[in-house]
């Protein structure tokens, strides 16, 4: 699990460095699928289901940017970071903090955006 969720991160870098949206969307789907297994929580697994379509329509391609995947990528860097080092604590606060930066971009979106 750990050589999976560092080979994730690593491909992520190399997506951000790219700049290769398409690609550091399906990763980030799978590096966020990753941990939520790692969680073992089956309802966290089905509500992010249920809102990742609902997700990506509202932030891709209009409001998703290379600064806002730099941005999330430099979250999953800590929050990757947090989980190897074995802290929990600290990769609880990351991915809260992370969570939170996510509903603030969608938050901040245009009305036509909702549409």
């Amino acid at each position: 699990d750990r050589a999976a969720l560092q080979d994730l991160q690593t491909r992520m870098n190399d997506a951000e460095a790219g700049g290769d949206l398409d690609a550091f969307n399906d990763l980030n789907r799978a590096w966020h699928r990753l941990i939520a297994c790692l969680g073992g929580s089956p309802a966290l697994l089905t509500a992010m289901e249920r809102i990742r379509l609902p997700l990506v329509r509202l932030q891709l391609p209009r409001s998703f940017s290379a600064d806002s995947m730099e941005r999330s990528n430099r979250d999953h860097r800590v929050i990757t970071t947090a989980i190897l080092s074995g802290s929990p604590d600290a990769a609880e606060a990351a991915m809260r903090a992370h969570v939170r930066a996510g509903n603030a971009h969608v938050a901040a979106l245009p009305p036509e955006a909702f549409r």
